[in-house]
């Protein structure tokens, strides 16, 4: 059944030119990731990063005790891909990892946040239909910074070496296969069901599910961890196919404080993800296929998910 009915059939935009300091903060990271592909020089990119940030300490979204904790991100992050000596780019590498999954699950266990960065609530249990779950979101710098430490450091980010041809073939069949395959399991797992939303919500959705989500989940799983798995399994006789899988094994349960019909649905979404990633080697295809497929959970199905 087709459902048009929703709670709160439109987001209130006036929310943004209320808090205009912060909107324009939040708009000058998203500008900020977007330069960097445009924007090669490391001098340049490195004034905007900060003129972005000095933005959020200006309107008191970052105070100055989070700076060093940034500085450390971006640095286990860059030494993590980029150092020469073994030794120090495998601790980076894996203070990077534990760092990056840490940011981004700390709020769902009540742990403590980076200490200084007030990050922005925009919408609070919004109900797009009667038989949909509350939703939330909030705009985290700390995640954000996850994805763009990644963008602007690892050569496999198009923003440093590569060009976009090539890529979209791979990114629209993993984007078909991966609905294909899923919709039949979520309906059968009765995560979601067809619930198509005329909401003007879905703008500001788009923003945040881009670029404070999905860049950041996929820069940790297939940035980082399945590029790890492939270079220690590439002996072994479809050593590649079986980084996928676990990788797409560990994406799923990122999500198991959704519940384990999530943590199904994720790993299967994620061996989508990885192999659009293992035919372009590059990070935005599977940037692409997951936001893709979010968008049209969004925009057609039961979000965030149905209720039990």
């Amino acid at each position: 059944m087709i459902s048009y009915e929703l709670t709160i059939k439109h987001f209130d935009y006036s929310i943004l030119s209320k808090e205009h300091l912060s909107t324009t903060f939040y708009a000058a990271l998203i500008a900020t990731c977007i330069s960097f592909y445009f924007i090669k020089d490391q001098f340049a990119r490195i004034s905007i990063f900060l003129i972005s940030l000095g933005l959020g300490v200006y309107i008191q979204r970052v105070d100055w005790i989070a700076l060093p904790y940034i500085l450390a991100l971006a640095s286990f992050i860059y030494y993590g891909l980029n150092a020469n000596h073994r030794l120090l780019r495998g601790w980076m590498f894996l203070l990077a990892i534990i760092a990056s999954i840490y940011l981004c699950l700390y709020p769902k266990f009540g742990l403590y946040p980076i200490p200084g960065i007030h990050n922005w609530q925009v919408a609070k249990n919004f109900v797009f239909s009667h038989q949909a779950l509350p939703f939330s979101m909030t705009f985290r710098l700390d995640k954000f910074l996850i994805g763009l430490f990644f963008i602007w450091f690892s050569h496999r980010a198009l923003t440093n070496q590569g060009s976009w041809r090539g890529i979209g073939q791979s990114t629209i069949v993993a984007w078909f296969l991966a609905i294909i395959v899923l919709i039949p399991i979520a309906y059968f797992l009765q995560v979601a069901k067809i619930d198509i939303k005329p909401t003007n919500f879905f703008f500001v959705w788009a923003l945040h599910n881009l670029f404070f989500v999905c860049i950041a989940e996929e820069a940790i799983f297939r940035g980082m961890i399945q590029p790890f798995l492939n270079l220690k399994l590439q002996n072994i006789e479809g050593g590649k196919y079986l980084a996928i899988v676990v990788t797409a094994g560990l994406f799923g349960l990122f999500h198991f404080k959704s519940g384990w019909s999530m943590v199904l649905l994720s790993s299967v979404a994620g061996l989508f993800y990885g192999w659009a990633y293992m035919k372009t080697k590059r990070i935005e295809a599977s940037i692409f296929v997951h936001f893709a497929v979010n968008a049209l959970h969004f925009l057609c199905f039961s979000y965030p998910a149905l209720k039990f």
